[in-house]
């Protein structure tokens, strides 16, 4: 989403996003995209949208993860002053938007990872204290609850 783009700071379209990767495929590179889950502003519905946008590119592999507060940041102002408008999750919400990104994205792009891990030292927030493969399972654990529905 173009706001959320300058929202914070990255000086770049989404149209610039596209025209990127698409020149990348067409170069016969290996193509993938790296996605932050949580932006400022954003709700689970425009991460959806992003989902369904990623699926009309020339994508190969994905890469999510957590929006994550770091110490020294500003967006780590911004979380201490109560104006970061960020969304707050616990690891099985998270897991839940992950199990439901799973099931939307193209089934043909390879998804590297749903979480990453700051150092315990500089991560403010969210402290869920799992490690990758522990994540994985929860996401594993949601996906059997909705095929069970």
């Amino acid at each position: 989403h173009d706001i959320t783009l300058q929202r914070i700071n990255r000086c770049h379209t989404w149209q610039d996003v596209v025209e990127a990767v698409e020149k990348t495929h067409q170069a016969g590179i290996f193509t993938g995209i790296h996605l932050i889950n949580g932006l400022p502003g954003e709700n689970e519905e425009m991460i959806m949208q992003t989902v369904e946008a990623i699926n009309n590119l020339p994508v190969d592999v994905v890469k999510f993860h957590q929006l994550q507060v770091v110490r020294g940041t500003p967006l780590a102002r911004m979380w201490q002053d109560g104006t970061a408008d960020i969304v707050s999750w616990t690891a099985r919400q998270y897991a839940e938007l992950c199990a439901c990104i799973v099931e939307r994205l193209r089934p043909d792009i390879a998804i590297d990872r749903f979480v990453s891990q700051s150092p315990d030292e500089l991560l403010i927030t969210p402290r869920w204290g799992l490690k990758n493969h522990e994540f994985t399972a929860l996401v594993i654990k949601a996906l059997n609850r909705r095929q069970e529905n």
